[in-house]
């Protein structure tokens, strides 16, 4: 079984070829995959790999199988949307809402899905801690009054005492991750499989 993003690059090739042949002037160019888009375009290697290309010349339009796998950072989308258009020259098309950014509505169709994308980014970050405060309270109410252990993910007692527990960012910052992939991929099975 293909995962969620195998699947949107399989569909996307099929896309791209018929579009080829429907345009003959058309030149079909790399894939780049990124497993996850996240909030931030300078983590995502394979996008930078395809802004080098960009850079070099030659890349005039990048197709995308969904506005979320451009990213989900609505200020971000937007500076990189309007980069890629006046620094080099490059236009967009999101295949799943049909967004084209050749066309007068096409940034703010854009504006629009990236909001909702952002939302929902942001949302996921915030049933992180909302789980994790949830941990924090269960620990803090077991037994008398003190924590009966000095680590959780994302949580961590300070030097090792039993007290109050601390968040740990990096760990924060995997949790979210992990959540944003499961989002995409709706698998716990190929969550798993990913982080492992």
């Amino acid at each position: 079984q293909k995962s969620a993003v195998e699947a949107q690059t399989s569909m996307l090739e099929r896309w791209l070829d018929e579009q080829c042949r429907l345009h003959p002037n058309w030149h079909k160019g790399k894939t780049y995959v990124d497993a996850h888009t996240g909030r931030s375009f300078s983590t995502r290697k394979e996008y930078n790999r395809m802004m080098r290309d960009v850079k070099a010349g030659g890349v005039t339009y990048i197709v995308f199988w969904e506005t979320s796998r451009f990213g989900r950072n609505l200020s971000a989308v937007l500076k990189e949307c309007i980069k890629l258009n006046d620094d080099y020259g490059v236009d967009l098309y999101f295949i799943d809402k049909e967004i084209d950014t050749r066309t007068p509505d096409g940034l703010g169709k854009l504006a629009i899905e990236a909001q909702k994308a952002d939302e929902a980014s942001l949302q996921t970050k915030a049933r992180v801690d909302r789980g994790i405060a949830e941990k924090t309270a269960v620990l803090e109410a077991m037994g008398d009054g003190y924590l009966h252990t000095t680590r959780a993910l994302g949580l961590i007692a300070h030097d090792g005492e039993k007290q109050k527990l601390f968040r740990v960012e990096e760990e924060v910052e995997t949790l979210n991750m992990m959540a944003n992939y499961y989002l995409e991929c709706k698998s716990l099975t190929k969550t798993a499989k990913y982080l492992i």
